[in-house]
Parts: structure tokens; sequence; C-alpha cells
């Protein structure tokens, strides 16, 4: 969470009210900056901290040799993780929102980490072009579902139903072979 509010602090603020600055402030400024976070963060995890603390005995460098589903889930645990501490966050300004974000911001989260593990994961092993799908997918999912929340109440169960779909689409990932 520090990481992502510190590259959204980087990004200068949208001072106009046009579509350009809507959609500059919605899919970089908050989805990009947030998933750039948790990259670094799981690139950290699965490549720097393993060089470190490699095991000579096994020769074990790398977390990527993990399984995929493995990887998956740490990246759906670091996604619930990250929601709930902004959840929280925000539940201090206002408690009824803690609720909600629960049913819909963790699984969105979790959906995305899940793809920005894999991309951290790919990223370590040279498979640059499936880690940059994985990785813009996750922008793409969080920045769609930031808009479509500022859409009136009558659309209210699309975010909703875009960060169910997107974590299934995430569990699905981890029993597909690749």
């Amino acid at each position: 969470m520090l990481a992502g509010s510190v590259l959204q602090f980087l990004f200068p603020m949208a001072m106009s009210g046009d579509r350009i600055s809507l959609l500059y402030t919605v899919f970089l400024r908050n989805a990009f900056a947030e998933e750039l976070g948790r990259y670094v963060v799981l690139l950290l995890l699965f490549f720097v901290l393993p060089k470190l603390f490699s095991n000579y005995e096994t020769g074990v460098e790398s977390f990527s040799l993990l399984p995929r589903e493995m990887i998956i889930f740490t990246g759906i645990l670091a996604g619930f993780t990250f929601a709930m501490l902004e959840t929280l966050s925000y539940g201090l300004l206002n408690v009824q929102l803690i609720i909600v974000r629960t049913l819909t911001s963790a699984p969105l989260h979790a959906a995305c980490a899940a793809r920005v593990a894999l991309s951290a994961s790919l990223t370590t092993v040279g498979g640059i072009p499936r880690a940059l799908f994985y990785g813009i997918s996750a922008v793409l999912i969080h920045g769609v579902y930031n808009l479509l929340l500022l859409f009136p109440s009558t659309l209210a169960v699309l975010p909703i139903i875009l960060a169910y779909v997107a974590l299934g689409s995430a569990l699905a990932l981890a029993k597909e072979r690749p």
C-alpha cells in the first residue's frame, strides 16, 4: 500500500474536469500507480529477496520456480491484504464503507494482484510479452472498475460483477497449465 501511495503522489493531479483528466486520474494516477506499487513489491519477493537469501544446498534462487498456482495465490493474498488495509483507512472516514468495500474492493484487488504476481514472476524468467499482458490487464481491470464506480447507482452492480468475474478468472489461471 505504501509503494502505491508513493507512486500516486509522484503523478501530478489533474486539475481540469474534462474526460481526459478523468481517464488520466482513474487509469494512470490510481490504477497504474497501485498496480505498479504491487509489482515492485512482488518483484522484490520473487526475484531480489531469493537472490539475497538463496539456498546454496538446493540451488533455489528464485520464487519464480514456484508452481504457477502458488504465485497466483501469493498475489491473491497480497491483493486481499492491500484491500483490507485500504478499506480500514477509508473506514476511519466512514464506517459504512467497510462492508461495501470488503465485498467489492477485496475481490478486485485480489484479482489484479494475482495478475501482477504472474507478471512479476514472468519478468524474472524472461517472459516479458506475457508479463506485460498480465500487468496491463491488471491496470485495465482496475481502471474500468474505478470508472464504473463513478456511474449512477443504477449501474452499481457492474463494478461488483467485474470484481468477482476478474477474481474467478484469476482462480481459473491457477488451474491452467502454462
